[in-house]
């Protein structure tokens, strides 16, 4: 890792965290906090679950 990957990582995680109040659609904001996890931990996929608060089973993913 040189010099500059940490201030570039650090950089990806300020944007990310700026980035999550910019929409009020849930879905959309959703994504995005997954797609910059992603990025962040250079990782090839992201994915969240999200569970239906009345009957418990993951309503999306």
């Amino acid at each position: 890792m040189g010099e500059a990957e940490p201030a570039r990582r650090l950089t990806m995680l300020l944007e990310a965290v700026l980035s999550v109040g910019t929409d009020l659609e849930l879905h959309t904001t959703l994504q995005h906090i997954v797609d910059s996890a992603a990025g962040l931990t250079r990782a090839g996929h992201g994915a969240l679950g999200v569970l239906d608060p009345e009957s418990g089973p993951i309503t999306e993913l």
